[in-house]
């Protein structure tokens, strides 16, 4: 915690022009390595430019610092809190100095919004970049909506900001507590749209401030060419949302900020008091000595550091209880959602070289909201072992057809359909997954062993084959 020196003063702002420096820097630093790090995105039209700006901000949300300082800085640092007690002091009502305050970390944030936003969403035009085909201005209709979502996910998470900052009565844990809160949802919830895209949390991604932030500069934009939620557009956020399900999310964080406001009000007017105390206590007197000044400001850290346990607690609480509700859902999600359609023993199943081996595959319909995959596999070990050839021949597939589809096809068809692979190593490992989206209906997984020098040779080899619907990779 920092020192308070001299008697309170009161000044038009809370956050003096060093810290709004700090503020600048930080938050600089912050948006440039979430601009390096952004999933790329080719320019191929307007849409791809809102797209760009809000993978950005997305990670800046999702790291949080930018908008959890402001509220640090201006509640929390020692000339903050100098201001706060000269207003405190000069008669104004508690609630009304809070007010204040507040307007004043809303206005940065503001300030944050407006600027990340012009910046990214220009960015095409800021580096002169060359678009596939020339859009003109008509990108421009994107920009309010990544304005207004920027700006209202910034003041929740500011406003959290502020809660902490009441609970701790110290600017960095505080910080550093809503940077830990914002980081650990994002990881929860996926990070990026790909991330979402693939992940069994999809229906829970909007719970993550970042995701909400994406998916409702999404909704605001009205884009839909395809009268309905098109691939790109679900493939670019990673998820769909009703506007229902995010008015939803944000009136539950809402009701959460209203009730930490009304607490916060009483620990603003309980902090003020104790800073008074605090600055006195803080004075070297003349008959004290330098172990009995140490004692007294040991005390007041112990307070400090008491109450930004309590926060870092709430938030490992917070963070436990997502983890284990997150991890049960995903178990949960993706036991219902796993249809085996053929595993062979351990030690495998017996296969005769020269016979087609065919398994169907039956893929049914997707289920919460997530893509069908289809995983197939098939592994041969050491079939020497068998007095098999040293060379075979595997022909493998897997088809977007009926087993009986295939079994009409002549050998040579057959084959022409298949990948091949000659090997003498003794082992043959083969498999993949194939995400479907939210297709479903037939498909064939077919398997062929021949001798490579004399395909009428006789034998048989022992395959592990998997085949299975999963909502996962």
């Amino acid at each position: 915690m920092e020192e308070s020196i001299n008697a309170p003063k009161i000044s038009r702002f809370c956050i003096t022009k060093t810290w709004f420096a700090v503020w600048i820097i930080f938050s600089s630093i912050v948006i440039i390595l979430c601009y390096l790090n952004r999933p790329l995105v080719r320019y191929t039209d307007e849409f791809s430019v809102l797209i760009n700006a809000m993978n950005v901000i997305a990670y800046v949300l999702a790291i949080g610092l930018p908008v959890f300082l402001p509220a640090g800085i201006v509640f929390g640092t020692s000339n903050g809190k100098e201001n706060i007690l000269g207003l405190v002091q000069s008669g104004k009502k508690p609630a009304l100095v809070f007010l204040r305050c507040l307007a004043e970390v809303y206005s940065l944030v503001l300030v944050f919004s407006l600027i990340v936003s012009g910046v990214l969403f220009y960015e095409p035009v800021i580096l002169g970049t060359m678009f596939s085909q020339p859009m003109g201005t008509g990108f421009l209709i994107y920009l309010p909506p990544v304005i207004i979502a920027t700006l209202v996910v910034s003041l929740v998470l500011a406003s959290i900001g502020v809660i902490f900052v009441m609970i701790t009565d110290e600017f960095i844990i505080s910080t550093m507590m809503g940077s830990a809160l914002t980081i650990g949802l994002a990881t929860l919830f996926g990070w990026n749209s790909r991330e979402v895209f693939f992940s069994v949390m999809k229906v829970q991604a909007i719970l993550s401030p970042s995701n909400l932030a994406r998916i409702f500069a999404g909704k605001l934009s009205n884009y839909d060419p395809n009268s309905g939620v098109s691939f790109e557009y679900f493939r670019s956020f990673g998820f769909t949302a009703s506007m229902d399900s995010i008015y939803l999310v944000l009136s539950m964080f809402g009701l959460i900020i209203l009730i930490g406001f009304i607490a916060s009000i009483k620990l603003f007017q309980r902090n003020s008091s104790i800073w008074s105390k605090e600055r006195e206590i803080r004075k070297i007197r003349i008959w004290e000595t330098e172990q009995e000044h140490k004692q007294k400001n040991a005390k007041i850290r112990r307070r400090v550091v008491k109450r930004s346990s309590v926060l870092v607690s709430l938030i490992i609480i917070v963070l436990t209880v997502a983890t284990i509700g997150t991890t049960s859902y995903t178990n949960t999600v993706i036991n219902n959602s796993t249809i085996i359609f053929h595993q062979s023993p351990e030690t495998g199943e017996q296969i005769n070289l020269g016979d087609w081996y065919i398994f169907p595959c039956n893929v049914q319909p997707a289920q919460y909201d997530l893509p069908n995959i289809v995983h197939y596999g098939a592994r041969t070990e050491d079939w020497m072992i068998h007095d098999c050839p040293d060379e075979l021949t595997f022909f493998y597939a897997m088809l977007n057809m009926s087993s009986s589809e295939f079994q009409n096809f002549n050998e040579t068809e057959r084959r022409t359909q298949c990948s091949s692979l000659n090997t003498t190593s003794g082992t043959f490992g083969r498999g993949g997954a194939i995400s479907l989206g939210s297709y479903y209906g037939s498909l064939t997984y077919v398997l062929k062993v021949i001798a490579t020098e004399n395909e009428t040779t006789t034998g048989f080899i022992y395959s592990r084959i998997v085949l299975y619907q999963s909502p996962t990779f």
